[in-house]
């Protein structure tokens, strides 16, 4: 069951965190109403709350990014019109990445394992020259689980994750694949009862 108490009591943020946090509330609209060209002063607002920002890089003004100090976004990446980077974790976008509009990198979660639910912030890595598409949601795993085909998660067996959920070897996934269709009819059978059952009636 879930404990709500020890929740809400549970530290989730050094105080250093906090006060950056109420600083980067008070001065985001800087960054929300300046012109659509001014590229170069949100790099510079960002790099300022301490984001690691490359050159050329073009974030948006309604884009929205919760930590600028937990972002490190390469050369020439760009982040579109409405995107949202919930980074309570690290999100590192390499070279020439482009975060498409509306997209959502969500790099925290909760361990819904236990009944405090404490908060989790796994980290998210896009290799350069990926394109995370419109309105898509990346999330990142827990570094101690990884995800599965179905959806599920299981023990990570002491490897790590970041931002994505480990691929099984190539005979599992053929292993999953197949069972996935086990419930699919034989076409080819059923194709073999039509004929049997409309043979003659023509």
């Amino acid at each position: 069951m879930l404990d709500v108490e020890q929740n809400r009591r549970a530290t989730k943020y050094s105080s250093g965190e906090m006060i950056r946090r109420m600083l980067w509330t008070l001065l985001q609209p800087l960054l929300r109403f300046s012109p659509r060209i001014c590229f170069g002063w949100r790099r510079f607002l960002l790099r300022c709350f301490g984001a690691k920002i490359g050159r050329r890089v073009h974030v948006y003004p309604s884009a929205t990014i919760y930590f600028p100090w937990n972002l490190e976004a390469g050369d020439d990446s760009a982040i579109g019109e409405g995107a949202l980077i919930y980074n309570l974790g690290r999100v590192t976008l390499g070279e020439r990445v482009t975060i498409s509009h509306r997209a959502h990198l969500c790099a925290g979660t909760h361990d819904h394992t236990k009944p405090d639910f404490p908060l989790l912030r796994p980290p998210i890595t896009i290799g350069s020259e990926a394109w995370i598409c419109a309105d898509a949601c990346w999330a990142g795993c827990n570094g101690w689980r990884r995800c599965d085909r179905r959806g599920k998660s299981r023990r990570n067996e002491g490897r790590e994750t970041a931002g994505h959920c480990d691929r099984k070897p190539r005979a599992r996934e053929q292993s999953t694949r197949d069972d996935s269709m086990s419930y699919l009819p034989d076409v080819r059978e059923m194709k073999n009862q039509y004929s049997s059952a409309t043979r003659g009636t023509l």
